[in-house]
Parts: structure tokens; C-alpha cells; sequence
């Protein structure tokens, strides 16, 4: 069975925790339109936070953020 579904859920669910517990609303979870998907985007005070979530269940292929590449950050 493939773990990575549910580790991406499980992440999904802890950042929205995160920002929910600092105050800021969920305006969409796994929005998509013709460019992809968002994991997240939230709102608090005018601010429009966009998330992109990568989960890893250990270190050994580097941080989460490593997985988010130049092509994927311009789509963002």
C-alpha cells in the first residue's frame, strides 16, 4: 500500500491547523483550475496566504520545500 496519500493529508491537515491556530480562515482547500491545484489558501486581515504542502516522513530525501521546484514556483 502506498503511504504517500495519507501523508499528504496528514501534512495537509496539520498546516491548516497552524495557520487556522494563528487566526487566519480557510478560503479553499485543493483548489484547481486550468494552470493546477493549491493546497491551501487562507485569508487573515487582507492578507491572502497561497500554501503549497510537502510532506516528508523523514529526511532522507530532503525538505519539503526542496520538492517545490522553479517550474512549480513560477505556477505559483
Amino acid at each position: 500500500m502506498d503511504a504517500r496519500p495519507g501523508t499528504g493529508r496528514s501534512g495537509e491537515a496539520a498546516t491548516e491547523t497552524f495557520y487556522v491556530r494563528r487566526g487566519f480562515r480557510v478560503v479553499a482547500r485543493n483548489w484547481r483550475c486550468r494552470m493546477g491545484e493549491l493546497d491551501l489558501v487562507l485569508q487573515r486581515d487582507g492578507l491572502l496566504v497561497i500554501c503549497e504542502v510537502k510532506t516528508r516522513r523523514g529526511a532522507r530525501f530532503g525538505a519539503g520545500f526542496d520538492a517545490v521546484d522553479a517550474r512549480k514556483r513560477r505556477k505559483l
